[in-house]
Formats: structure tokens, sequence, C-alpha cells
């Protein structure tokens, strides 16, 4: 967690932003993305559009990598609140299913507790349980607060 409290707009503009999806303000340039729905994973799924180079797609500043000879790409994931607002968005610079026959990659997890941004690291393996995850994160923590003052 970090110390930047946000205000619900800022909030939804900055997952939105980290996804691909959309810039934080309206005179920044937005990279080409593909963004599609992933029904198995009940999630969003950003990717480079056909012809247009990893690095240069979804703000991913990655190429992916080369595991075992085989090529994999960078991915970006966001996971919307049933009202349609973002709950969170997983960055993955390589992603690797559990399909693959290579090890995991590790993802950076963003979303908010209340005001305050929460940052997590995933397993790209493990996108099923991604949701589960966050839930299990922001419980503990919410559980945990601790007031400061009357």
């Amino acid at each position: 967690m970090t110390n930047n409290a946000g205000v619900p707009g800022r909030r939804e503009r900055v997952l939105r932003s980290e996804a691909g999806v959309a810039p934080v303000s309206p005179a920044e340039r937005m990279d080409p993305c593909d963004v599609r729905e992933d029904p198995d994973l009940g999630m969003l799924v950003a990717r480079a559009p056909e012809g247009v180079r990893h690095s240069d797609a979804c703000g991913f500043l990655s190429n992916g990598g080369i595991t075992r000879g085989r090529a994999y790409r960078p991915a970006n994931f966001m996971k919307l609140a049933p009202d349609g607002t973002p709950k969170f968005v997983v960055r993955c610079s390589v992603y690797l299913t559990a399909a693959d026959d290579a090890s995991p990659s590790i993802c950076r997890m963003r979303g908010y507790l209340g005001i305050w941004p929460l940052f997590l690291w995933v397993r790209s393996d493990r996108a099923s349980e991604w949701d589960a995850t966050f839930e299990r994160v922001r419980d503990y923590l919410a559980r945990h607060e601790i007031q400061q003052g009357k």
C-alpha cells in the first residue's frame, strides 16, 4: 500500500490506464490496444493488436520473453466490479499460463483498499485465482486496520 490517496474518478482512470484501456488524461497519447473479454477468467484482456510491436501497445513497455525457445507475449487484465467500474488490474510483462510448459511469470496487481492504492505480486499461471486473492488481501487488511485517534 502507499499513502497516495485518490478520489473515485482518479482511481478509475488510473486503473483503466494501467490496463491499456484508456489514458489517464485527455491530453495523453493512448497506445493501440486490442481489448477483449475472456469469459473463462471473467476479465478484460489487453494485448498488442496484429502488426503492432508489443512494446508499442497497451502501455506494456515490454516485448514479452522467450522461454524454452517459445515466445510469450505481455498481457494486461482488468477485473470489473458488478457496476462496471474497475476492481483491479494485473500487468504481466510476460504472460504464461498453467498450460504452458514453462515456469510462471510474476505479474503486478493494482487495486484499491478504500482510497488507498494496493499493490500485490501474483503468479501468471493462477489468473483464475486473482479475484479471490485480491478479496482475501483486502479483507485481511480491513480486519487489521488501525484506528488513529477519534
